[in-house]
């Protein structure tokens, strides 16, 4: 049997997906109706390691359009508790770990990771524009945490960074 992969074409369901939210985004009440039809699972499978990258980064742009004033993510009532916490968590991992390719046991290479973190980072920024996004980023558990670490790591690796010279 042959993997999703080579049946579906993620990538442009995906495209479909974000085009249709761009589209929704003017009209509050066509992209709250656009967000309490998205499922949580379908997001975070996306924002999962095990994905390709190309699909994480196609989820970033998706729910930077579920950014509003008083939600963030589905805009189901009921679930507003924990969604933001669960999508959080996803967002941020990327942050302190460096995931591993889809499939196999390597790392990402700088070269995908550095995108991949400075996506992540541009979605946090724009969720601190909301209220409840904002509140949600604050109460987080590890948020922070994971921010701090992200910090730490890049300024160790510009100080090991010696401008592609030889250290002889």
């Amino acid at each position: 049997m042959e993997g999703y992969d080579k049946v579906i074409d993620v990538a442009s369901y995906l495209n479909v997906l974000h085009m249709t939210a761009l589209g929704c985004v003017s009209d509050l009440e066509h992209i709250t109706r656009f967000w309490g039809l998205m499922r949580l699972d379908f997001v975070l499978l996306c924002l999962s390691q095990n994905q390709p990258t190309e699909h994480f980064h196609q989820m970033l742009k998706i729910l930077s359009t579920s950014i509003l004033r008083d939600s963030f993510g589905n805009i189901d009532p009921s679930k507003q508790t924990l969604d933001p916490v669960y999508i959080i968590d996803r967002l941020t991992y990327p942050l302190f770990q460096v995931p591993f390719q889809p499939t196999v046991d390597i790392r990402l290479e700088p070269e995908v990771l550095l995108p991949l973190r400075l996506g992540c980072l541009q979605l946090l920024t724009s969720m601190t524009r909301s209220p409840f996004a904002s509140t949600a980023l604050a109460q987080h558990q590890t948020t922070l945490g994971r921010l701090v670490c992200l910090m730490s790591d890049t300024l160790d690796t510009l100080y090991d960074w010696r401008a592609g010279h030889d250290s002889t």
